[in-house]
């Protein structure tokens, strides 16, 4: 039932759950209390922590967006992939798999939903 999601992580040697980078292509990393404005185009992955509020600003990622367990970001996405740990308001289309295990606020696209957390807004399956 939940294949997609156990199949996004990889675990360590105690069995722990984790988002191997090299697998999701993650090559930079947002951290700390910041803000943005405009776009940021990138061909990798990306991994955000911390608090961000950049609401209408945009990052664009042909790979995986991860927001980790502790962030709050605000900030529309548009990626392959995203994975949901932390808290994520505004709007995304995720042309691949939408991972949620936190908590999304705002108007999403996607291709396929895997969700075990909270969801307030519209989702919208691409293509219906």
């Amino acid at each position: 039932m939940f294949d997609r999601i156990i199949d996004t992580f990889a675990t360590d040697a105690d069995g722990v759950f984790y988002v191997d980078h090299d697998k999701h292509n993650i090559r930079s990393t947002f951290s700390g209390d910041f803000e943005l404005e405009g776009t940021i185009k990138t061909r990798a992955g990306a991994l955000f922590k911390g608090k961000l509020n950049s609401a209408g600003s945009l990052i664009k990622s042909e790979g995986t967006v991860v927001i980790d367990v502790d962030a709050e970001i605000a900030i529309d996405i548009e990626c392959e992939m995203l994975i949901v740990l932390g808290k994520h308001t505004g709007k995304a289309k995720v042309r691949g798999t939408l991972v949620n295990v936190g908590v999304i606020k705002g108007e999403y696209e996607y291709g396929a939903l895997e969700s075990l957390g909270t969801i307030e807004g519209t989702i919208v399956q691409i293509g219906e």
